[in-house]
Parts: structure tokens; C-alpha cells; sequence
């Protein structure tokens, strides 16, 4: 008798011996999420000043790498709601993000300043960077002209609501 609970006792210690490798298994791609970010050598805090991410967003996008910039913008943006700085960040992030081809994010920072801001001085601009994002992604004419209606309505809205705009 004793054999067998020798045995039952091993196979308990053996099935949680298993059970604990599966679980460090499944948590060791979560523990590497931050390995792989762009730029290991800084990652921003929650105390950044606001004019050391919008710097770092301009230096980015003048050395040509709009992700890193755009990155840097949507984080002022998130922590700095509700100022100046929020305003520039969103505006700097469509930019950014419209000069480096990813027209979506592009469409939906925009809209997103529009939204909050439409009566000011860079909302025709805004408008006119989400049209212009729209246009940029028009497939071949026998395809489906849902970009193109939406292009021509932002265009129409860039004329319409801000007539005396450069855009």
C-alpha cells in the first residue's frame, strides 16, 4: 500500500511541476512586451515636462523618422489633456503622421482636432490634412469609391467652412 500512494504522490507532484512550466510558459511572452519598443534608450515618463516630448517629436520628425515623432506627440497629447500642448501635439501627430504615408492615423488625429477645436486658426489646415489623407488612399476608379466621396466631401467642407483659409 504504501507503494501506491509513493506513486499517486509523485504523479500529483508531477502534474503541478507541469502545470507550473504552462503558466511561466504563457506569462514569459507577456513579461517581453517592452523588449521590443523603438527606441530602448528612452522611453517616456509620466513626468516629461510637455516642451521635452514636443522637442523630442520635432528633432524625430526633422531627422526624418515620423513614427518616433508621432509616438512622442500622442504621448504629450495623453499626458497633457486639456492645454496648448495638447493642441500642437495633435496637430503635429496628423502631420506627422500624413508625412510619413499612414493615412489612417493621419485621418483620425485630424478629425480628432477638428472635433475638439473647429473655430481655430489650424482647423481648415486639420480638415484640409484629412481630406487630403482620404484622397491619398483612392484605390483604381472600378474599385469602391467610398474614399473618394469622402475626400470630395472634405475638400467641399475645407471650401465651405473656411472659405477665406489658403487651403
Amino acid at each position: 500500500m504504501p507503494l501506491r500512494s509513493l506513486s499517486s504522490s509523485r504523479t500529483v507532484a508531477t502534474r503541478l511541476a507541469i502545470r507550473a512550466v504552462a503558466i511561466a510558459l504563457m506569462a514569459a511572452p507577456l513579461a517581453a512586451c517592452g523588449f521590443w519598443e523603438d527606441d530602448p534608450g528612452y522611453q517616456t515618463q509620466a513626468t516629461d515636462p510637455p516642451d521635452l516630448l514636443y522637442n523630442q517629436g520635432l528633432v524625430a520628425m526633422k531627422a526624418g523618422d515620423y513614427s518616433k515623432a508621432s509616438k512622442r506627440f500622442d504621448a504629450l497629447d495623453k499626458q497633457y489633456p486639456q492645454t496648448e500642448w495638447q493642441k500642437k501635439a495633435i496637430l503635429m501627430s496628423a502631420y506627422s503622421n500624413y508625412t510619413s504615408s499612414n493615412y489612417d492615423d493621419a485621418i483620425t488625429s485630424s478629425r480628432r482636432y477638428v472635433t475638439l477645436w473647429p473655430t481655430d486658426k489650424d482647423a481648415a489646415y486639420m480638415t484640409y490634412i484629412w481630406a487630403n489623407s482620404q484622397y491619398k488612399q483612392i484605390p483604381d476608379i472600378t474599385r469602391d469609391q467610398d474614399r473618394a466621396s469622402q475626400a470630395l466631401a472634405g475638400f467641399q467642407k475645407v471650401v465651405s467652412d473656411y472659405p477665406k483659409s489658403e487651403y
